[in-house]
């Protein structure tokens, strides 16, 4: 099937964007980064595969409006129209209209769609910069599908005869040995003699493990036993405490003493008995004679369960100690003599064994005797045992019951003596027989008979008549109160704390017995130790082993000069028989072989491993891992090709859409390609090659390829040719600016024409990945200077990420490294980068210019130096109106797409703007104060790093006008190196990370200021493959297990990580791991991967922890996982962090986030 054309109605940033009359073979769609190229890549998975990607990329909602999806036209020969639209309820329901064909065409269309695999069409079919590698994916995929990729040979039959001799002679020469089969006597004799020696270590093994368990076990119950014999004691002893303050609170007594005068006026009869007074003190006296009753009560109570309790224990006397000794002692010596018998009848049995002869009924009736004997004396013992424990029970519930009787006399006398006390009271102060008639105790009522006693008494208490007078009374009151110390419910508790402290007693007297029966045990179990020393048939057996072992090799050895021969037959045969290589395999070395110019010469896959091999031309395998990125992309395209070429010969034949898949092959390799690519488009194939490269568009269409532009149409890039800037001399520069300007450096004006660095500025900024490595140019600078000398270098504004890190890769990692370099020194690299010397020195210029002028920000320096002005002495030189002029020619002459990395509505620069430029660089600084800023300023010496001259540049440099420009940055250089070893350096490894800005003011030149926002390089919805430890292979894996996010990885439970990671061997710490690197990232700003991965590998792996440990500690720790050999993988050619990076590390962590606003 062929795409006609596209629509996009609404995704991404795309929306009303048509596509039409697409080429059926190669068609080329050229568009600067963010100009929507990845984003039509996935519109077009969409249509195929559905939206589902699409949503998590937040590709949907569309950004610019319009109806989320849109339309695609497919010949396949017949003309369908897909359309699928993005839908609330995410059913994406995909439409098929036909134009010229009918229902059962669009049927089998939606059944090829509907059964594509998503795997196949995106790493195969639908590219993108991600999967633009994945050839063990393809792998993968193409031995899923049944496609052979398996090597085969054929056998030389035309040297039959000749290895038939061949295999005679070989068969005399071997016949010997394998006819005596002495090798293969001894190899029997020795495996059996292995097995022998893993039973018996294996049996010794198990005897030293039961030993060691039962040792273990019983020692725990010897503890458990002892805590419980502690806790018994503690308890008991607690019980009887409490026993001891209720008996003292039932007997004990208060007194007290109650004096108190009234003064009253009272009628009184005269001569009438005075008892008024005593009657308080009888009632109480009555009280406490009552409560000792009740007390007598309930002891009665307890006596008589005591008495009933000991009744049941009747009988249960022992005899006397001497006999119940003798017969224990009996029945000891019985058990044991039965024990010797059976070790004798263990030896008996053991010898038998040895010379084949059976005991079996002869060892039965000795057994049955013994145990039949053994089991009587145990009970006899366990009768005795039981009779010892009832009679000593019978004893304490005696003893308890004479506690009571005592008790039961104590109360009587007590109540007498209260009798007593009552009686002599009445006496003293009745007078006569009616008043003690009227106050009898109840217990002389109890029992009266008579008719009429109580209503005498009744009569006795009424008033008499009798002459009354008047007078005023002081009465003394004085009461003697004795209370009992006695709670309510005491003598309930009392019985029940006797009760609980006879089963605490009886429960520890029996935990004891088992602890001396636990005790016994022990001491026989460890006395058995000995017997494994004594025990010499494994070591026999290891002797015998090694003797064996020793005639073995000497048989071997005779075997060593025919063995040889035999492996040069083979070698032989091997050479002369052929190889035939599957088709897949065929056509893609073909290609391969092709497209590397004849270095390598193809693939080959190793089934064992289920890897492919790249194959060099001298016969060498190399690993696809090992390779360089460019061969990469030739080694993936020619393995897609041939894929696609199979799948067409089955009848699936699908459109290829590559988004850049070749941005890292070089400029010779490339011309290969593009004829590959048009070849392929003559098979049949319809490839849409996506790129935003202007030299690869402009390639395209030198070889007769039709190239469109994405937005708009697409011209070749036009260099042209204004005159270049003229040089300026310091005889020229006025002195009132002379004193002003303190250049860094100038390059020749020559080495950058005014308009040819334009388009090599803007095309530098294709090396930026889209859409995830896209770096945002802020509009405004965040301090004086944009950047600072120990920046990385991928923040200037032309270079671009991927570009950083291959810069990264050849140990140029800050924009101080970038200026250092010699843009026509041999040394460097820059064919193998694809970087010419005028776009190195492009970045130069940009570098400077942000590093020593202020206020300028990335915009203005891409301008700046696509106008010819490459340092801070030109920009402070050239008069306002000659640089205006400049920018409006070069905005004439410019190719289009140029410069659309400015932001919408943003101009050519004002007049005003072009003099604020100029007015910034009188006030810039020199190279050698922006390294002093950064911390680099100063030499081992003490010396401020300037020459004589006093210009920053050393002492024999002519100073910012001088023609030798590059003497500057390499004195610098120098100083840097001697200076890296000193504490107080600034770590290059992550400076990327930590973005230093320096404040610019006086006296603190160089001071520490926090950035006014800080960055975190990770969020919980980036994809799975931006976290720690996670490369492209993993993500894969995590892929099928539905982890496509950071948050997906951090939310899964590190088991069920680890269980579907089988294959890759992932453990379930590595996969704890990995989710605390990733949320310790998501917290904590400016760290990167390897940061975090040291900080967990350390023990610290949250921000917490982090900001609340000392640096000296951390350092302490991060200094020995540095020496191992783990540290050495995870920072691989990255510089080691120092203690001022252990630092920041704890500073960064004071300004962490919470998760979920990450």
């Amino acid at each position: 099937m062929k795409i006609r054309d596209l629509r996009i109605e609404g995704f991404g940033v795309l929306s009303a964007l048509p596509l039409h009359d697409l080429n059926e073979g190669l068609t080329v769609l050229h568009g600067p980064n963010g100009s929507g190229k990845s984003t039509l890549l996935q519109f077009i998975r969409g249509l195929f595969l559905g939206y589902s990607e699409a949503r998590r990329l937040r590709l949907l909602p569309p950004l610019r409006g319009g109806t989320p999806g849109g339309s695609m036209v497919l010949t396949d020969p017949v003309r369908f129209t897909l359309t699928r639209h993005a839908r609330n309820d995410l059913s994406d329901t995909l439409a098929i209209n036909v134009s010229h064909g009918s229902p059962e065409d669009a049927r089998r269309l939606r059944g090829t769609i509907e059964g594509l695999r998503p795997d196949l069409f995106r790493t195969l079919y639908a590219v993108g910069s991600l999967e633009a590698h994945s050839l063990g994916q393809l792998v993968d995929i193409a031995d899923r599908d049944g496609i052979d990729l398996r090597t085969r040979r054929s056998d030389a039959t035309w040297l039959r005869s000749q290895m038939e001799t061949l295999q005679g002679e070989q068969s005399g020469l071997l016949s010997p040995s394998p006819q005596q089969g002495r090798i293969q006597e001894l190899e029997t004799e020795r495996d059996r003699l292995r097995a022998r020696i893993d039973v018996c270590r294996g049996e010794q093994q198990t005897r030293h493990e039961d030993h060691s368990a039962t040792l273990r076990r019983l020692q725990e119950q010897g503890a458990r036993l002892q805590r419980e014999i502690d806790w018994l004691d503690q308890q008991l002893q607690t019980v009887q405490c409490d026993l001891n303050a209720c008996h003292d609170r039932l007997w004990g007594r208060t007194s007290r003493t109650i004096r108190t005068v009234r003064r009253v006026e009272v009628e009184q009869p005269v001569a009438a008995p005075l008892v008024t007074t005593a009657l308080p003190e009888i009632e109480e006296l009555d009280r406490q004679i009552e409560h000792c009753r009740q007390v007598l009560r309930d002891l009665a109570s307890s006596r008589r369960k005591l008495t009933v309790e000991s009744a049941s224990l009747a009988g249960a006397e022992t005899p006397d100690d001497p006999t119940t000794f003798a017969r224990d002692r009996a029945a000891l010596r019985l058990l044991e003599g039965n024990l010797h018998r059976l070790d004798g009848l263990v030896e008996q049995v053991l010898d038998a064994q040895k010379i084949g002869r059976c005991l079996c009924d002869a060892t039965q009736a000795a057994l049955a005797g013994s145990s039949d004997s053994m089991r009587e004396q145990v009970y006899l013992l366990c009768q005795s045992l039981n009779r010892r424990e009832k009679e000593s029970q019978r004893r304490m519930l005696l003893a308890q019951r004479d506690g009571v009787d005592r008790m039961e006399l104590d109360l009587e006398a007590r109540i007498r003596d209260l009798r007593s006390r009552r009686d002599a009271i009445l006496t003293a102060q009745a007078d006569t027989d009616r008043e003690r008639i009227r106050y009898r105790s109840d217990l002389e009522r109890v029992g009266c008979e008579c008719d009429a006693h109580g209503r005498w008494e009744a009569l006795a208490a009424a008033p008499v008549p009798t002459a009354v007078e008047r007078s005023i009374v002081e009465i003394p009151e004085e009461q003697i109160v004795e209370d009992s110390t006695a709670r309510p419910g005491d003598a309930a508790l009392a019985r029940e704390l006797a009760d609980l402290k006879d089963q605490l007693w009886l429960q520890l007297q029996g935990v004891r017995g088992r602890q001396a029966a636990l005790i016994r045990d022990l001491a026989r179990i460890e006395g058995r130790g000995g017997e494994f020393a004594d025990d010499r048939a494994l070591q026999s057996m290891q002797y015998e082993y090694s003797v064996l072992e020793q005639k073995l090799a000497d048989s071997r050895s005779q075997w060593q000069s025919l063995a040889l021969l035999q492996a040069t037959l083979n070698l032989a045969r091997r050479k002369l028989e052929n190889e035939i290589q599957p088709p897949v395999i065929a056509d893609a070395s073909a290609t391969f072989r092709r497209l590397t110019e004849e270095r390598y010469s193809g693939f080959r896959y190793a089934p064992e491993t289920r890897e492919l091999y790249a194959v060099l031309s001298s016969g060498q395998q190399h690993g696809l891992s090992s390779l360089s990125r460019g061969t990469l992309d030739q080694a993936a395209l020619s393995l897609r090709l041939a894929l696609a070429d199979e799948y067409a010969r089955r009848g699936l034949r699908l459109p290829f859409i590559f988004d850049d898949v070749l941005v890292d092959t070089d400029e010779g390799r490339l011309r290969i390609a593009v004829t590959v690519l048009k070849e392929a488009a003559a098979r049949g194939h319809q490839i849409l090659f996506l790129t935003c490269q202007d030299h690869l568009a402009g390639l395209f269409h030198e070889m007769g390829i039709a190239v469109r532009g994405l937005h708009r149409e697409w011209q070749p890039v036009v260099r042209g040719t204004a005159a270049e800037p003229r040089p300026v001399r310091a005889a020229e520069v006025p002195a009132s600016i002379e004193r002003r300007l303190t250049a860094p450096v100038m390059l020749a004006p020559s080495a950058i024409p005014a308009a040819a660095s334009a388009p090599e500025a803007v095309s530098a900024m294709d090396e930026i990945d889209e859409p995830g490595d896209t770096i945002s140019l802020r509009s405004q600078p965040d301090s004086p200077f944009w950047l600072q000398v120990d920046s990385p270098v991928s923040l200037i504004p032309s270079l671009g990420a991927q570009m950083g890190r291959r810069l990264g890769a050849i140990g140029i990692a800050t924009v101080a490294d970038l200026i250092d370099v010699d843009p026509e020194s041999v040394d460097m690299p820059l064919s193998s980068l694809q970087v010419s010397a005028a776009q190195l020195r492009t970045w130069q210029a940009e570098g400077r210019l942000l590093c020593c002028v202020p206020g300028l920000t990335g915009r203005d320096v891409q301008l700046i130096v696509a106008c010819g002005i490459v340092n801070p002495a030109e920009l402070a030189e050239i008069d306002a109106d000659v640089l205006l002029a400049r920018a409006l020619r070069l905005q004439d002459g410019m190719s289009p797409g140029s410069f659309e990395w400015l932001a919408p509505g943003q101009t050519f620069p004002s007049r005003e703007s072009a003099r604020q430029w100029i007015g910034a660089a009188h006030r810039s600084r020199t190279l050698a104060d922006a390294l002093d800023a950064a911390g680099w300023g100063e030499d081992d010496d003490g010396s401020d790093g300037e020459g004589d001259g006093g210009n920053g540049f050393g002492g024999d440099d002519p100073g910012p006008f001088g023609d030798d420009s590059g003497r500057g940055p390499r004195t610098l250089r120098r100083a840097r190196r001697t200076r890296a070893g000193r504490k107080n350096r600034v770590t290059l490894r992550n400076s990327a990370s930590r973005m230093r800005l320096r404040a610019e003011s006086p006296g603190e030149a160089g001071g520490k200021a926090e950035p006014s926002e800080w960055r975190y390089f990770l969020q919980t919805d980036s994809p799975v493959v931006d976290a720690p430890s996670i490369g492209p292979k993993m993500a894969e894996r995590l892929k099928e297990l539905g982890i496509l996010t950071v948050s997906d990885l951090i939310g899964r439970r590190a088991e069920s990580i680890s269980a579907g990671l089988t294959e890759a061997k992932v453990t379930a710490r590595q996969a704890q791991d990995w989710q605390r690197q990733a949320v310790l990232m998501c917290r904590v700003p400016e760290l990167r991967g390897h940061d975090v991965q040291i900080l967990v590998a350390c023990g610290v792996d949250t921000a917490e922890q982090l900001a609340g440990i000392a640096p000296a500690t951390l350092w302490k720790q991060v200094e020995a996982f540095l020496e191992t050999r783990d540290a050495a993988r995870v920072l691989r050619s990255s510089t080691p962090p120092d203690l001022d990076e252990v630092t920041d590390w704890i500073r960064f962590a004071g300004h962490s986030r919470a998760l979920r606003a990450a």
